[in-house]
């Protein structure tokens, strides 16, 4: 990319830190250093004198200081070493007065440093005024000095001489960055081949790190890579990646997302299009004709996040906010980004995305990975996934600035440890169980706070017959049909003074004391409970000896998600309803310019008195009597899906509305059911937990504690169920779109990604239908 090489080698010396490792032998020759090249890089190598003001390193700490209380830049004697290209050159040794320039919170512009290589001298000049043949050593904003760190003293307003505040780690090295972009040194050096689906090695592969040119994979050593496993055209949507595996200095390509880690990556692929490092990278098309260069996509301008978490990407809502005013800082100059909210369009979060900063007006832009966003543009980061399972890619660190569903980078890494302090367990006050049936229960799905594996975390529950102590999963049981009144306690980290407790109830019932064997089921809900619900609730009453008759208008079954009963699920009645909302039962679902749309087949929707009728609906289709309606709704309205959400212009109601609208929209269904026969036993379920989707299951669980503590006991005959409490998040859940690989011809093992889906495979529907079947038998006389 003609417009890309000076920018990624300018990231490569902006994120530099400390000073290049030389051996002992230059080291002795620096005082006899002179500043002509002896052994120049080839002619087709990217050298630095192609390149419009490149960074260039300083090679002594200390070189220079800059006094912003005397408003002084010195250079240090002996010490004016600075690295161009392979080879070194010295600097005059002279004062620079940069008072005239009255840095001050009053002055927003950016000024370079660098030297003049027309006479070898110190200067500095706003950015975008410098001309001519200059090595640039820093970025200097107000105050603020970018580039250069160790090379540089800064002595500050005050006097106070900053040397002793300087953290080695403040600087993002290459090295310490997740799948940095690198870039090649040597033109034509890699070949990728679409018709013959072959990538080769033409010469050793150089790459700029951290200040120098490093080989990272030797010719000789090198076996040329078949991609012919992977579609990569326009019928392949994935995003594929060329890189170096750090660990083993191996070049590598795969998608995107199985690139595990700590790697350095040459190019990113997409369909024909091979995006980064067009100088480096020459490409044979599917008809075996070279591609011109000038095809290639020449990519956009790099921006560096100068003030931290004042950006949050919300990709359960589809929304990017810019939470304070900051300037985003470029390589010459720098830009205002104002406080904004921004929508982007619907896509799988598997989807690799970008978020750009419009340079002419500081709007942000999000595009798909496959898009050409147009416009003066300039990258902040791109990512997929969410929560605390997102991959943020991203130029000067970025990653570490930038909030992801209100995840700060440290609390998406983990570095932080698990937040205790604010952590809660979200739990009905009654847990229904059968006597003789082991129950498991993960604290992933009752924990408030997220967490994925945590040494730390300790859990003890007390049962009638054991004492179950556990650090995800644990059992409970009991031998014998009792009502035990227990706790849940736990600990972190081993802190016994700031122990978690909450009360629950054990109520186990033995099903061969119920006489009443014969119960009317209506289970209501959206895919969730489409699935298999009404069905396996009725299979496991009938394994526990009942002959349970469920009613509904519809024949309700999903047999896509896999896994479950062998031979599958027989379709049963049930009012599960793919794609619908809770306000979709109760006509309370709004369009994004606030009219309300109804759904002409609700057959709980009495048109006459325009509201939810569960006595209209049973007096309609015949039904005479229904002992137990289980409810399990919402999962549409926190996940923002509407199967009519283009069709129907249906807006997304924010976590904050949806909390707002759950307990007055299942009180009009409580309310409603209740009035036809107070006698019917409500249990209310939430929503199922996601697979890897933190962002969603995170509101999940606000949900969750909001609906128990609007109905959890506190309305004769309506339950708050824990179904929730058993589902599995890796081996109950549906795998994305499927694409597993084996690992070995002689082995069955598959590898592939953990689903994002809301929805459970038939092995967790099991799970979760036991528990409401026991609730059902606990209720029975």
């Amino acid at each position: 990319m003609a417009n890309e090489s000076p920018i990624l080698l300018e990231v490569g010396n902006f994120l530099e830190e400390g000073v290049p490792i030389i051996n002992e032998g230059i080291k002795k020759a620096h005082a006899a250093m002179q500043p002509i090249a002896t052994d120049r890089m080839q002619n087709n190598a990217v050298t630095f004198d192609k390149i419009k003001n490149p960074f260039a390193k300083l090679l002594h700490e200390d070189s220079i200081t800059i006094d912003f209380k005397k408003m002084k830049i010195v250079v240090s004697s002996g010490k004016n070493y600075v690295l161009n290209e392979s080879y070194y050159l010295t600097f005059q040794e002279t004062t620079v007065d940069i008072g005239p320039l009255n840095l001050n919170g009053n002055n927003y512009n950016m000024y370079r440093l660098y030297i003049d290589l027309s006479d070898s001298t110190l200067k500095i000049q706003k950015a975008n005024d410098v001309i001519g043949n200059n090595l640039t050593i820093a970025y200097i904003y107000q105050t603020n000095v970018i580039g250069n760190e160790n090379g540089i003293r800064i002595v500050d307003r005050d006097g106070l001489d900053k040397f002793n505040y300087r953290v080695p780690d403040s600087v993002i090295e290459i090295r310490k960055m997740k799948n940095p972009l690198v870039k090649i040194l040597h033109a034509d050096c890699i070949e990728i081949d679409y018709s013959t689906k072959k990538i080769n090695l033409l010469q050793d592969l150089y790459v700029y790190l951290e200040g120098n040119h490093t080989k990272v994979v030797n010719k000789a050593d090198f076996t040329p890579i078949d991609f012919s496993n992977f579609p990569v055209n326009n019928t392949d949507f994935n995003s594929y990646v060329l890189y170096v595996d750090f660990s083993t200095n191996q070049l590598k390509f795969s998608q995107i997302h199985n690139a595990k880690g700590k790697n350095l990556v040459l190019t990113r692929v997409y369909q024909n299009t091979v995006y980064d490092n067009s100088e480096g990278i020459r490409v044979i098309d599917k008809d075996g004709q070279l591609v011109s260069k000038s095809k290639k996509n020449e990519g956009h301008d790099l921006g560096y996040l100068y003030i931290p978490n004042k950006i949050n990407i919300d990709t359960s809502a589809k929304t990017v906010t810019v939470d304070e005013s900051q300037y985003v800082i470029f390589t010459n100059t720098s830009y205002n980004v104002p406080v904004q909210s921004i929508n982007y369009k619907e896509g799988g979060v598997s989807y690799l995305k970008k978020l750009y900063v419009n340079k002419e007006n500081g709007k942000l832009v999000v595009s798909e990975h496959g898009e050409n966003a147009r416009g003066n543009l300039a990258l902040i980061c791109m990512w997929y996934g969410s929560g605390t399972n997102v991959n943020v890619i991203a130029p000067f660190g970025n990653e570490q600035r930038i909030k992801i569903d209100g995840y700060k980078w440290e609390d998406r890494t983990g570095t932080g440890g698990y937040n205790w302090a604010t952590n809660k367990f979200v739990l009905p006050k009654n847990l229904y169980l059968l006597k003789g049936v082991p129950y498991s229960i993960s604290s992933q799905n009752f924990c408030y706070n997220k967490f994925t594996d945590n040494d730390k975390l300790m859990f003890e529950l007390v049962t009638p017959n054991s004492q179950e102590s556990f650090e995800v999963t644990g059992e409970i049981y009991s031998p014998v049909d009792v009502n035990l009144n227990t706790q849940i306690v736990g600990i972190y980290n081993g802190d016994l003074n700031n122990a978690l407790q909450k009360n629950i109830n054990l109520r186990f019932a033995d099903p061969l004391n119920k006489t009443k064997k014969d119960p009317n089921v209506l289970c209501i809900g959206d895919s969730i409970t489409e699935a298999n619900v009404p069905y396996l609730v009725k299979w496991w009453l009938q394994k526990f000896g009942f002959t349970p008759k469920m009613l509904g208008t519809i024949d309700v079954g999903h047999s896509n998600f896999g896994y479950g009963i062998e031979g599958g699920a027989p379709k049963e009645k049930g009012e599960g309803r793919g794609g619908w909302r809770l306000t979709d039962f109760t006509g309370a679902t709004k369009r994004t310019d606030g009219s309300i749309y109804l759904k002409s087949n609700n057959p709980f929707w009495n048109s006459e008195t325009q509201k939810f009728d569960f006595g209209y609906y049973m007096r309609k289709n015949g039904f005479s009597k229904v002992d137990y309606v289980v409810i399990m709704l919402g999962t549409n309205d926190i996940g923002g899906y509407h199967v009519e959400k283009e069709t129907e212009n249906i807006g997304t109601p924010t976590l904050e509305e949806i909390l707002a609208y759950m307990p007055i929209e299942f009180k009009k269904m409580i309310d409603s059911i209740r009035e036809f026969d107070p006698n019917i036993k409500i249990g209310l379920n939430p929503p199922v937990p996601a697979g890897q989707n933190d962002s969603f299951n995170s509101k999940v669980m606000k949900y969750t504690e909001m609906m128990q503590y609007h109905f959890d006991e506190k309305i004769p005959n309506v339950y708050c169920l824990g179904s929730y409490l058993a589902n599995g998040k890796l081996s109950g859940k549906t795998w994305a779109s499927n694409q597993l690989t084996q690992v070995d011809p002689y082995n069955e093992t598959k590898r592939g990604q953990i689903s994002w889906d809301v929805h459970d495979a038939g092995n967790n529907q099991m799970l979760n239908t036991l528990w409401t079947a026991s609730w059902i038998i606990n209720q029975l006389v």
